[in-house]
């Protein structure tokens, strides 16, 4: 059961993130969701972790991404899938794989300027 959960996020996250930068029409927690996978993998990918002053300067990338604020509860549900579905499809696949390929992406596309990088 859980080969087909991840099967299908692997899906859902090609359908999110395959063009350079998400779709106008996607619902905020959507590109939310797409967004979070996004850094799941960079720190997957690279070994790294996002400090306090990064992580703040990401979400207020993605905040401005996806048109505004989202409230909290959802927020935090939509982290913990995006970090569970991204951490099982870099274990399983590896990096290289085109879902999180596209994430990284993503990430470089949209969410390193924050970073100043």
């Amino acid at each position: 059961m859980k080969k087909v959960a991840t099967l299908a996020a692997a899906a859902g996250l090609v359908a999110l993130a395959a063009a350079p930068a998400l779709a106008e029409d996607m619902s905020q927690a959507d590109k939310y969701y797409a967004y979070r996978t996004a850094v799941v993998a960079y720190e997957r990918c690279n070994g790294v972790t996002f400090d306090q002053d990064e992580s703040t300067a990401l979400e207020g990338r993605i905040t401005q991404l996806i048109g505004g604020f989202l409230h909290p509860g959802l927020r935090l549900s939509i982290v913990v899938d995006a970090k569970d579905d991204m951490a099982s499809l870099v274990h399983g696949n590896g990096c290289g794989f085109d879902p999180v390929e596209d994430a990284l992406a993503l990430f470089d596309n949209d969410l390193a300027p924050a970073l100043g990088s």
